[in-house]
């Protein structure tokens, strides 16, 4: 999965680059495979515990939660793009 993150942080980067946002809708499709990976990797770690209340309580619980929700929250509401921002928190798991 470090991997995946360290990939993720460079779309980020190059995303956040004025000449190559013409190609704005495949990093915004590589967001989404990633989130939908780290989405898995989250609730397979959920599965595999004993106590999943404090696995979830833990920091990295809350890291994981905090870093996905903005996400899926851009799907419901219109203009909380602004909100993916908080998917930086990703970057507090290296």
């Amino acid at each position: 999965m470090l991997v995946g993150v360290l990939i993720n942080v460079v779309a980020v980067i190059l995303e956040s680059d004025p000449v190559l946002q013409r190609w704005s809708g495949s990093f915004q499709a590589l967001e989404w495979v990633f989130t939908l990976l780290f989405s898995l990797e989250c609730l397979l770690r959920l599965l595999c515990v004993d106590n999943r209340l404090v696995q979830a309580r833990s920091f990295f619980g809350l890291v994981d939660l905090l870093s996905i929700v903005p996400t899926f929250h851009s799907l419901l509401v219109s203009g909380a793009q602004v909100l993916l921002a908080v998917r930086a928190l990703r970057r507090l798991r290296l």
